[in-house]
C-alpha cells in the first residue's frame, strides 16, 4: 500500500481539515486546442509537426470540483492512523471520529481488510444524516511476530465518494529478565507454621511498558507438592501484577508459609506477558516440625 514518507504538523493538519471544511463548490472550465496532423507525418527531430489548420479541435473540458462529504475530525483530521509500539498479544483500540460535512445522508461502507492481518474495525456503520458523526473504532492486535504493519482502509459513501484512510503499528517482543539462577529458587529449610520470604526482581528489556502477571501452578489446580491442611496456599508472589515502565524493575516477594511438615514443597511461578507465559521460576523448601527439647535437673 502507499504510506506517506512527508512528517506534517498538527497546524498543518488542522489547516487543510479547516479549509475543507470551508471549500466553497465551484467548477472549472478549460479549452484544449488539438492539432490534427496527416497520418503519413514523420517525426525528425526537432522538427514541427506538420498540420492542417482547417482540421484544428477545440476541446472542451469542464472540471467540477466539489467538498468531500465525509471527513475525519478527530486527531487533527489526519488521514493516518498510528498506533506505535504494541507489545504482542495485547489489542488497542483506536476511536476514529468521522463527519458528514454534506447535506444528504450518506450510507457508509468500507474495504475489507486482511482476515489474516492485525487491524480490523470493531463496530459496525450506521447512515449518517448532515452534520452527525460516527465514531468508528480500529482495532490492531499483533500476533506472535515482532514487525511493522501497514494497511490500507477506504471509506465509501454516496455516489462514487470514497475517504482513504492509513493504518499503522509495529508490533514488539516483550523481553523480560529474572534476577534468579537457573530458574530455580531454593528457599532452604524450615518450620512448620512458620513464615519466611524471599525476593527476587523482574527487569523490564522491552523498547516500552509491560504489564505482567505471576500465577502459581497451585493456585490453578495443578498438583505439585503437598498442599497445606487448612487449604490456604503455601507459596504466594506479591505484587502479583503489575507495571514496570522501560529499563525499570519489580521486586517480587515470594512468600512461603506451611501449616506441616514436608521434604516436598515445591511450585512453579509463571510470569504471563500479553496472557503469554514469558518466563518460568521453579520454587522449592522443605519444611520440618519444631522439636522442644526436655531438659532434666
Amino acid at each position: 500500500m502507499h504510506v506517506h514518507n512527508v512528517v506534517r504538523s498538527d497546524l498543518w493538519w488542522d489547516a487543510s481539515r479547516s479549509l475543507l471544511s470551508e471549500y466553497k463548490e465551484q467548477c472549472f472550465q478549460y479549452t484544449i486546442t488539438c492539432f490534427v496532423s496527416s497520418p503519413s507525418c514523420q517525426l525528425s527531430g526537432n522538427e514541427p509537426i506538420t498540420h492542417s489548420k482547417e482540421e484544428t479541435v477545440y476541446l472542451e473540458v469542464t472540471l467540477p470540483v466539489i467538498r468531500p462529504s465525509l471527513m475525519v475530525i478527530s486527531d487533527h483530521g489526519k488521514d493516518i492512523i498510528d498506533f506505535g509500539d504494541i507489545v504482542n498479544g495485547v489489542s488497542v483500540t483506536r476511536t476514529v471520529i468521522l463527519k458528514n460535512t454534506g447535506s444528504d445522508k450518506l450510507n457508509i461502507t468500507s474495504s475489507i481488510l486482511d482476515p489474516h492481518g492485525p487491524f480490523y474495525v470493531s463496530n459496525a456503520f450506521r447512515k449518517l444524516p448532515p452534520n452527525a458523526t460516527h465514531n468508528m473504532l480500529v482495532t490492531f492486535s499483533p500476533a506472535d511476530k515482532a514487525e511493522m504493519f501497514y494497511e490500507a482502509l477506504t471509506l465509501f459513501y454516496g455516489s462514487g465518494g470514497s475517504l482513504r484512510l492509513g493504518l499503522k503499528g509495529r508490533s514488539v517482543e516483550p523481553a523480560v529478565e529474572l534476577s534468579v539462577k537457573d530458574g530455580l529458587i531454593d528457599m532452604g529449610d524450615a518450620i512448620a507454621n512458620d513464615f519466611i520470604t524471599h525476593q527476587f526482581q523482574l527487569t523490564n528489556r522491552s523498547p516500552l511498558a509491560i504489564k505482567y502477571q505471576i500465577k502459581l501452578d497451585q493456585s490453578k489446580g495443578y498438583f505439585t507438592g503437598p498442599a497445606n491442611y487448612d487449604g490456604h496456599m503455601i507459596f504466594d508472589c506479591v505484587p502479583a501484577e503489575g507495571m514496570i515502565t522501560v529499563g525499570s524493575s519489580s521486586k517480587i516477594s515470594v512468600n512461603f508459609n506451611p501449616d506441616h511438615a514436608s521434604l516436598l514443597f515445591t511450585d512453579h511461578a509463571r510470569v504471563y506477558i500479553s496472557n503469554k507465559v514469558s518466563v518460568c521460576v521453579r520454587v522449592r523448601v522443605r519444611a520440618c516440625v519444631c522439636m522442644r527439647a526436655r531438659v532434666h535437673v
